[in-house]
């Protein structure tokens, strides 16, 4: 989760393991679920946080 919030100035995308949905990290402090409703991304220029086990997503920089 570090990592995560350390590069939060790029473009960092959460992938979702079970339904492969991307979702963007910077989400204007809006909770944002994947399709399948696994994981959950709420994050700002300031912050990311992700619900959901960590072994059900990755970052995705691009």
């Amino acid at each position: 989760m570090k990592e995560i919030a350390n590069n939060a100035k790029k473009e960092i995308y959460i992938k979702c393991k079970k339904c492969a949905d991307e979702i963007f990290s910077d989400t204007r402090k809006k909770m944002t679920y994947c399709k399948c409703k696994t994981i959950a991304v709420d994050g700002c220029e300031d912050y990311i946080r992700v619900i959901g086990n960590e072994g059900d997503y990755e970052a995705i920089k691009k």
